[in-house]
């Protein structure tokens, strides 16, 4: 008979977290060879290097990038030449990924274009004042790090990680939380990060030899808007964490309707994301 049709509170999860999307990367719906779309709708298309990586491959939990660091290019850029952020607007990083390895001092979740002219970074760390997961950047950006992370020196973790910034003051930890797997982490303070090259990219800072991410990446996302706590437990939840998702892929369920006389006919309706 098909799949039950979308419950209410999975067509509302859904639309939450489309308010704010600005960019958006899945390995579900890849593109042609070295073409990535942007399935924000906002035509942030993207490119993998011409050597092929990172590649699609098979993960737990489903479709994925893989990421290689001994490979010759191992990124996805973006957007080139716009500044996707700025110091007082707030907005959100979200990532599904899992390291193979611990290959690199500092595996780049993603490095973005801000307004001042600072960029700003996401990274893994094995690498004292910065383990084990940091984001900032240079000139006005607060730096700070998640320590104790599991899966971070450790291979073979999901993490499902959701970054917010409320724009009330980028210099300023506090405005800043992280959840992983739909748990709201502690902050301290980190080592300060320099002044990657001027771009958006992710798996990678593009000025440093060192900062190959090495594992699988599901899907990634920019939004312009804060995140909450709630937001963060859907994002990882195993019932709501791909709702977004199945809005653009083909599914197929039951519609039951009243025939002209008697009885009950069940017709399969097949919808196209």
């Amino acid at each position: 008979m098909g799949a039950a049709p979308p419950s209410e509170f999975a067509r509302n999860t859904a639309h939450r977290e489309s308010q704010g999307l600005r960019v958006w990367f899945s390995a579900a719906k890849p593109g042609a060879s070295t073409f990535m779309p942007d399935l924000s709708g906002n035509r942030r298309h993207a490119t993998t290097t011409s050597s092929g990586w990172p590649r699609r491959s098979s993960s737990q939990l489903g479709p994925a990038l893989d990421f290689d660091p001994t490979s010759s290019g191992n990124d996805i850029r973006f957007a080139e030449g716009e500044d996707l952020l700025g110091l007082t607007t707030p907005f959100t990083i979200t990532w599904v990924s899992m390291q193979d390895a611990v290959t690199d001092t500092f595996p780049c979740i993603c490095s973005l274009r801000t307004a001042s002219g600072a960029r700003f970074e996401l990274i893994y760390s094995s690498n004292g004042t910065y383990s084990d997961l940091t984001f900032g950047g240079s000139a006005n950006w607060n730096n700070s790090r998640v320590n104790g992370l599991t899966g971070v020196a450790v291979a073979g973790v999901w993490h499902f990680g959701v970054m917010t910034y409320n724009g009330a003051g980028a210099g300023t930890q506090s405005n800043f939380t992280i959840w992983i797997n739909g748990i709201e982490q502690t902050l301290s303070s980190s080592g300060g990060l320099g002044a990657p090259d001027n771009v958006n990219v992710i798996g990678s800072l593009t000025n440093r030899t060192d900062s190959d991410f090495d594992g699988k990446l599901v899907d990634w996302r920019l939004y312009g808007r804060e995140w909450d706590a709630r937001d963060a437990k859907v994002f990882y939840e195993p019932g709501t964490r791909w709702g977004l998702l199945r809005d653009l892929m083909p599914r197929s369920y039951a519609v039951i309707v009243a025939p002209p006389a008697g009885g009950v006919e069940i017709f399969r309706r097949r919808i196209e994301g």
